[in-house]
């Protein structure tokens, strides 16, 4: 039985998307995907993540408005080692989000925004320390109990 090779324009054409499907993988810029650091994040788009932020962990909780009241509004944050030093943690930080506010005290340096989209009162926050980078968000009660208006 003779082998039969795939006609020399097919062969081309797979060639070409094989070696274009391998340059696009090649591109993708030196941050973190957000979206795939932080599960569950209804924000990520929004929030740049520092370059070689390992994930360390995660919580949340919900804000209750009184013992047994409804729920106020949810908190998630996720929690990163970074190796880098702060001040340059902080300079990434000062580039990405020129438009939030930063306050520091002491070894701690936050940067908080409303987030595009976001309801009235919901935050982003990004604390850096040394060797830590915690990146929170503050939801409404409606959006906490599952609300997409």
């Amino acid at each position: 039985m003779a082998h039969h090779s795939a006609p020399f324009p097919v062969r081309a054409c797979l060639i070409v998307t094989g070696i274009l499907l391998a340059a696009l993988s090649g591109c993708t810029s030196k941050e973190a995907d957000a979206a795939a650091l932080l599960p569950d994040s209804i924000f990520a788009a929004q929030i740049p993540m520092f370059p070689g932020a390992k994930y360390e962990s995660a919580m949340g909780g919900n804000y209750y408005g009184g013992v047994g009241g409804p729920v106020t509004g949810k908190s998630q944050s996720w929690f990163f080692n970074v190796s880098e030093p702060a001040e340059k943690v902080i300079g990434f930080y000062s580039e990405k989000l020129p438009n939030a506010e930063r306050t520091s005290d002491g070894d701690e340096t936050v940067f908080e925004f409303e987030p595009q989209g976001g309801k009235p009162g919901e935050k982003v926050r990004v604390r850096i320390e040394p060797g830590k980078l915690q990146i929170t968000e503050r939801l409404s009660g409606e959006r906490a109990i599952g609300s997409d208006e």
